[in-house]
């Protein structure tokens, strides 16, 4: 099979075509500027997520360029479109359960970019569409606000965690790779579904990650409140949710649709990268 793939260039683009080197699957490098080419299954990754763009910016990236990279493929004959969106689609209900089936509520301009590609890409005609939502995506090349965490793991100062006990839905690098491939190949379509490892408490990542690096976790506890309001006042307010409140992704359906995550070491790897 042949699985075209945008955003090569990123993080989990790079890992996704390493993944398939040992699938017996081809992949092909789908680059903006160049001619679309032909594949069975085209997995698009390509994306923008920085936090500073502006609503116009995360629209023609997220939604108008996806929509357009589809009709292209699908008018040279690719049959299925296997689209990354994001949890931000639905985490404005951050206060439950996040379930495939629930009404939109997009978390910011790139959580409603991401909600109306999928929507786009549901009511088009002629192309198999399966959405993939994963949350927090960790391992070895990751960036972002976690890549910051674990350089402030890596400096082995005292952190004020012991006392977040939160739950964060996350998955590691290696089972976002293996679902997108199971998701290329299973007989379904016109589905969206959620993907997790397991959930995290911000205690658990210091510990898993300091320990990865040869450390001790060396963590005080202060409570979440104060926690969030010491990094709002250091203009670090957009890290409190990501790092207190809870997050729970439900990804029943693509379990019973036959997909499992598997142990990894891609948390620990990341850290032992960091800390080199």
């Amino acid at each position: 099979m042949r699985i075209g793939v945008s955003g090569t260039g990123g993080f989990v683009g790079r890992g996704f075509v390493r993944y398939l080197k040992g699938t017996g699957d081809e992949a092909v490098a789908v680059k903006r500027g160049q001619p679309l080419p032909k594949c069975d299954v085209l997995v698009h990754i390509a994306g923008l997520a920085h936090r500073h763009a502006t609503y116009a910016e995360f629209m023609a990236a997220n939604r108008d360029l996806t929509v357009d990279l589809a009709q292209s493929a699908r008018d040279l004959g690719t049959t299925r479109i296997v689209f990354v969106s994001s949890i931000a689609s639905v985490a404005g209900h951050s206060d439950q359960v996040l379930t495939p089936d629930m009404a939109f509520s997009p978390l910011g301009p790139y959580g409603e970019s991401k909600a109306a590609a999928e929507q786009a890409l549901m009511a088009m005609d002629g192309l198999e569409t399966v959405v993939l939502r994963p949350p927090l995506v960790f391992g070895p090349g990751a960036k972002g606000n976690f890549a910051t965490l674990i350089r402030i793991c890596a400096s082995g100062v005292p952190l004020p965690f012991a006392s977040v006990h939160n739950r964060r839905s996350m998955v590691g690098i290696s089972n976002l790779c293996s679902a997108l491939h199971f998701l290329c190949r299973a007989d379904l379509t016109g589905r969206i579904f959620h993907v997790r490892e397991k959930e995290f408490s911000l205690e658990e990542i210091i510990a898993i990650c300091r320990r990865s690096m040869g450390l001790t976790p060396r963590l005080f506890p202060m409570s979440p409140q104060l926690i969030r309001c010491a990094l709002k006042a250091t203009g670090r307010g957009h890290m409190a949710s990501q790092l207190v409140d809870d997050l729970i992704v439900d990804d029943a359906s693509l379990r019973e649709a036959g997909w499992m995550p598997t142990p990894t070491d891609d948390m620990a790897r990341m850290a032992r990268e960091t800390r080199v």
